[in-house]
């Protein structure tokens, strides 16, 4: 569910579908769906947190993508990374 929604989120966006299509967009918020929903209870809070996350992930991966195409910088699983380390620093704040 991380990598549809974040393929039709990036498609919204504008990304280029050939690169939805490869995956290269739903890779990072699939791996940020799975952490979330492993360290957080599995309830309806958690399927927000969720959604969530994996729009901070597309939108992480776009800008970062912004910011390393002049140098021709591959992005890898920073955004994953960053975003999951943000959502689970939040894990005591959110109720339930």
């Amino acid at each position: 569910m991380g990598a549809i929604g974040a393929s039709l989120f990036s498609l919204m966006l504008g990304a280029p579908a050939s690169e939805v299509h490869a995956g290269l967009w739903g890779y990072n918020s699939c791996l940020t769906a799975v952490a979330i929903l492993t360290f957080f209870v599995p309830n309806r809070t958690a399927s927000g947190v969720c959604c969530l996350a994996v729009a901070i992930t597309v939108l992480m991966d776009a800008a970062m993508k912004t910011a390393t195409a002049p140098i021709g910088a591959a992005v890898g699983t920073f955004p994953f990374c960053f975003c999951a380390i943000v959502m689970l620093l939040t894990h005591d704040k959110v109720p339930t």
